[in-house]
């Protein structure tokens, strides 16, 4: 048995301060290629991957009645259309990147991203 000052003399906290998330919520069909070149700008090599701990997303593309859903870890995906937008749920896009100093990329992440709407 610990007591409580004794556990925090032995259990120092791991929590990386670095780790943080930057979320997008918006409207307006996204055009796919656009998006792509976005994603691959942050996860086509290890090197430009490795803050991004996560990124999932569940998408309205542009000339799909689809929801299109994306979850990576690093530069690992998984994405592709799966079930129909329903009467219940808003076709909206929500994206969240969950990394290394996000934070700092906020406002580079959400125009880029935002810039994917198609015109």
């Amino acid at each position: 048995y610990m007591d409580e000052e004794e556990f925090n003399q032995f259990y120092k906290s791991k929590m990386d301060r670095s780790i943080s998330n930057v979320g997008v919520l918006c409207t307006g069909a996204l055009n796919m290629v656009a998006f792509q070149k976005f994603l691959n700008k942050y996860l086509s090599t290890e090197e430009d991957a490795k803050d991004f701990l996560r990124v999932k997303g569940v998408l309205d593309i542009e000339g799909s009645d689809k929801q299109y859903v994306l979850q990576c870890v690093h530069m690992i995906r998984n994405q592709g259309f799966t079930k129909p937008w329903g009467k219940e749920h808003a076709r909206e896009n929500r994206i969240i990147f969950i990394g290394r100093n996000m934070k700092q990329r906020r406002q580079e992440l959400t125009e880029g991203f935002m810039a994917c709407i198609a015109k």
